[in-house]
């Protein structure tokens, strides 16, 4: 059985929103860890977002990095606006973005806490969710319904969403290759693409 001692990071609160807040649209805006890293790193290094999202180091977002992440999130999320059908998003989907969406409202106290991973639930989107269910969770491991993803993320993240909210989020992992979709006849289901398996 494998240590799990490993030493845990203290950061500020501020940090640690911040780092929540960027995951938290990063998912939304459906751009993976890699992606985001190379498009913020002019060297083409992949792991910036990763080490920064990792509980196991200190790595942190600068206020440079905010500045290109928000650059970055303004032109992904006016790509996905204007190739997005009717209703896949919120009527107050965010296009543009600055500095201060990373930042909260109101002043954080001045403390540290043990770094973590967590997602704003208040700010998730059902695209969000099924990011959230690829990268976090062992949960389409199996195959999945779309009813069964749908209780799934609503049972995560406290929320009201029909199956349709869903379907359009999990039918683009697939085309992504991040998941598989069995089609009709058979019932259809979603199910994570294993690796060796190249049907």
């Amino acid at each position: 059985m494998a240590k799990e001692d490993h030493k845990k990071i203290i950061i500020t609160a501020i940090d640690q929103y911040i780092i929540d807040a960027v995951r938290s649209i990063r998912l939304n805006l459906d751009l993976s860890q890699k992606i985001l890293s190379a498009r913020l790193s002019s060297s083409g290094n992949t792991s910036k977002v990763g080490q920064a999202e990792s509980v196991a180091t200190n790595h942190k977002y600068t206020d440079a990095d905010l500045h290109e992440i928000a650059h970055i999130f303004t032109d992904e999320a006016m790509k996905i606006k204007h190739h997005s059908g009717a209703g896949e998003y919120p009527l107050d989907f965010q296009t543009e973005y600055t500095l201060h969406d990373f930042y909260p409202k109101e002043p954080l106290p001045d403390i540290l806490v043990v770094k973590s991973k967590n997602i704003m639930i208040s700010k998730i989107y059902p695209t969000g969710a099924v990011g959230y269910l690829i990268e976090e969770t062992d949960f389409l491991n199996d195959s999945r319904t779309t009813k069964e993803v749908t209780e799934e993320v609503n049972r995560l993240f406290e929320k009201k969403w029909k199956t349709t909210d869903l379907g359009s989020p999990l039918d683009r992992a697939v085309v992504k290759g991040d998941l598989i979709k069995t089609e009709p006849p058979l019932q259809v289901t979603y199910q994570k693409l294993r690796l060796g398996n190249n049907s």
